[in-house]
């Protein structure tokens, strides 16, 4: 892919449409769902100044789709240590989801995660949330504050990883919807901070 100063380019449906197409190894040639990391990496100068997205989608069981985009993350740029998630919602029109990737950068082991749940005004709740992530996969914690942290309609999250090499990856989705399968299901990507 060649991008010309001030150029955009949106590839529509690259799963499918290039990398199946391309017999890409690891793809699967079946259309239907698929989970994983998409890489991209510069051929001549750099990618500074170039913004990579992916808009992804999963069945909604009725015929529709959830749907996030989200921008990519630097190499180099995940998080050691810990991290904060803001602004996660609970309520009647909103649903927040938090998802933990272990990178597998360093090695194969294994990554555990404590979660603090802090509600609007910064009173942590007494329960916490642990959570273990193999190398190079992905978890998603649903529902987090209805599911961990009853009656707390709006919160934020300090993530700690206390076991594993790799560097990770956290970040929210807020869904419409209070349940799923109400509203549009679609979701805004909160991402983590330091």
């Amino acid at each position: 892919l060649t991008l010309t100063a001030g150029q955009q380019r949106i590839i529509p449906d690259v799963i499918d449409a290039e990398m199946r197409r391309k017999g890409i190894e690891g793809i699967g040639s079946s259309r239907g769902g698929l989970a994983g990391a998409l890489f991209a990496t510069a051929e001549s100068g750099d990618l500074s100044g170039i913004v990579v997205g992916a808009r992804t989608g999963s069945p909604d069981g009725r015929g529709g789709q959830y749907g996030l985009f989200y921008t990519a993350v630097p190499d180099g740029a995940a998080f050691t240590g810990d991290a904060w998630i803001y602004g996660l919602q609970q309520n009647e029109e909103n649903r927040t989801n938090l998802a933990l990737v272990n990178t597998g950068e360093v090695d194969d082991s294994r990554s555990s995660f404590s979660i603090e749940i802090y509600d609007q005004n910064g009173t942590r709740q007494r329960k916490k949330v642990y959570a273990h992530v193999e190398a190079r996969r992905w978890r998603q914690i649903n529902s987090i504050l209805a599911n961990h942290a009853l009656d707390t309609t709006q919160a934020y999250v300090r993530i700690k990883q206390f076991i594993g090499n790799n560097p990770f990856l956290a970040y929210g989705v807020v869904n419409d919807g209070g349940v799923p399968g109400q509203r549009s299901g679609d979701g805004a990507y909160l991402p983590a901070r330091k």
